[in-house]
């Protein structure tokens, strides 16, 4: 019979190792991509946790420099003058 033979048998037992491999590589990948979101939302818990505390000292800072206090701590950087386009030499 065609199903007894040797090569069937093989490939067969192949494309089942394969099928095992593959689901055992998606299952790890799923692992990892769970560890790997919760480490990414620890950090971004810290990340955010840190950008309140420098808003906090800035909001210090410029509030005591500035005496008002009213303006975002980030909007306080003075642009530099602009210049002037050059005019031609000769017209």
């Amino acid at each position: 019979m065609v199903g007894d033979s040797p090569k069937t048998s093989i490939h067969c037992d192949s494309c089942m190792d394969n099928e095992k491999l593959l689901a055992h590589i998606r299952d790890t990948m799923r692992q990892e991509m769970a560890i790997l979101s919760d480490q990414f939302q620890v950090l971004f818990n810290e990340f955010e946790e840190q950008k309140q505390l420098l808003r906090q000292i800035v909001g210090r800072e410029s509030s005591s420099s500035l005496g008002d206090g009213d303006e975002s701590p980030f909007r306080t950087a003075v642009r530099p003058p602009r210049r002037k386009p050059k005019q031609p030499k000769y017209q």
